[in-house]
């Protein structure tokens, strides 16, 4: 949960989903996994990516990216050590 709040609006997300979760309104994380889809189809450029490298996190399912020409070197990064952080995380 914690790779998938890359930015500003993810970690109010994830916060949004914790607390409710905390009150007892959520069981799980599936309506941060359906606000995941809504922002990834908003997006038109290469944070599309980020959105589903997110979404894969929830979904404990192996990220695949179909395009890397596209791909802005700051979205790179962020997809880079989200995935570094994620392969440090499944070992310990």
């Amino acid at each position: 949960m914690y790779l998938s709040a890359w930015d500003e609006q993810h970690f109010c997300i994830m916060l949004e989903t914790l607390m409710d979760m905390t009150l007892g309104k959520d069981k799980n994380t599936d309506e941060m996994r359906q606000k995941g889809d809504l922002l990834a189809e908003e997006q038109k450029d290469a944070e599309y990516y980020v959105y589903e490298l997110s979404n894969s996190f929830l979904d404990n399912k192996p990220f695949v990216m179909d395009a890397l020409g596209d791909v802005s070197p700051d979205i790179m990064y962020i997809i880079c050590r989200a995935m570094h952080a994620a392969e440090i995380i499944d070992k310990v």
